[in-house]
């Protein structure tokens, strides 16, 4: 058994002289393998024990500080108490899972951080809305932290009014589902679709996601914003052209992008942002020379021509590609060769079966699987994770 490296500092405040407080103070510690190290402040000199989860634990006094070496426990909550004072101990799982959820076609894909955030980014098409919130459920996420829509098209934010209002598909009834935080591309006022008009009502309070928006929430996780509204932040915009309208101008390259980092691990979630293909901006080749490899890619645009260039992918060199469109979808998503170009630097998993009613017939690579259904990807530290499709999990 070893320390976790973790040192939490903890602040203890005394509210009654002769009574035990009530709850003061609620950490988040990472559970390891051995026990965990709270350094704790502004508690008076002479305590001697600490109790934990009901078990006494010596204190060691560390200058004007003590410090508790508090044991392994399964997450959960636990109630750490020294003499008046006492702190609730939210003990999570350090490990962080992503779940691109099948949504036919769209995209949705929940984020499990760490330290036990829930953040869910797209909530694809609106008849999704029932099966997504079904899917989360299947997760034990009856709430969330954060909600991010990556663009205003209706396959990636049309499911989140429905997802709020439940199954009586009202608001502020008993079966609304509790989102804290709303951010998106900032397009949602001047959109004006009817799927915009839903996502307007229930995203309360949504603010336009910013580049100073770094969510540091555990150990090691970052979640950073690397592009919004047609620009790439540190490398600008895409004027029009000839060949292509400006990247400001075009719904799918205003698309939000996400680096998601966890202990060397890294990933990308793309929206539909696009790569110079069918006339689009090239907002990969854009954003490509600021990137390092990525360990997993939320391949952008569901596997289409608009997106996941060739020097994109050779610029992230992939070990997995994740795909996520509906089965028999009109656009014939996900391209053969678009699969193709991702099987050759790594594995790639899709969500449904990869061969549609009245398309282009293709193999799947050798490396990886469509028809998953849910995909998840699991990290717990450095480098390596895990996909999971269809029951069937292999470790990279």
């Amino acid at each position: 058994m070893h320390m976790n490296r973790v040192i939490v500092m903890l602040s203890l405040w005394l509210v009654g002289a002769c009574s035990r407080s009530a709850l003061l103070v609620s950490v988040s510690v990472v559970p390891d393998s051995g026990p965990s190290l709270l350094r704790l402040t502004g508690l008076p000199p002479g305590i001697v024990f600490a109790s934990y989860d009901n078990e006494r634990l010596p204190l060691q006094a560390d200058g004007l500080n003590y410090r508790v070496q508090i044991p392994a426990r399964p997450p959960g909550q636990y109630l750490l108490v020294v003499d008046n004072f006492e702190a609730e101990i939210n003990v999570v799982s350090g490990r962080l899972r992503v779940h691109v959820l099948d949504v036919g076609q769209g995209d949705a894909t929940l984020i499990e951080t760490p330290g036990g955030q829930r953040i869910l980014v797209d909530s694809g098409a609106p008849e999704a809305a029932l099966g997504l919130r079904a899917a989360l459920a299947r997760y034990n996420v009856d709430s969330l932290d954060l909600a991010v829509a990556t663009h205003m098209d209706a396959d990636h934010i049309g499911g989140f009014s429905g997802l709020v209002a439940g199954a009586d598909e009202q608001l502020e009834t008993f079966d609304d589902f509790k989102v804290d935080s709303w951010l998106d591309s900032g397009d949602a006022e001047s959109c004006t679709s009817q799927v915009c008009a839903a996502y307007r009502t229930v995203a309360v309070g949504r603010r336009q996601i910013e580049a100073s928006d770094d969510f540091d929430r555990l150990g090691g996780f970052v979640l950073r914003t690397l592009a919004r509204g047609g620009e790439v932040f540190g490398a600008g915009t895409i004027p029009a052209s000839d060949d292509h309208p400006a990247s400001t101008s075009d719904d799918n390259a205003r698309s939000v992008v996400l680096s998601l980092e966890f202990n060397g691990f890294r990933m990308l979630l793309m929206g539909d942002l696009t790569g110079g293909g069918l006339g689009s901006p090239d907002m990969e080749g854009l954003l490509a020379p600021s990137l390092e490899r990525v360990n997993v890619l939320r391949t952008g645009h569901h596997g289409s021509r608009t997106s996941s260039s060739g020097a994109f992918i050779a610029a992230t060199s992939p070990q997995v590609s994740l795909l996520s469109y509906g089965e028999d979808n009109p656009h014939c998503h996900p391209v053969g060769e678009v699969v193709e170009r991702l099987g050759n630097v790594g594995w790639v998993y899709g969500t449904n079966p990869s061969q549609q009613a009245g398309c282009p017939n293709w193999e799947w690579p050798a490396r990886g699987s469509d028809d998953c259904g849910d995909i998840t990807i699991e990290s717990a530290r450095g480098s390596q994770f895990s996909v999971r499709c269809a029951g069937r999990e292999v470790t990279f």
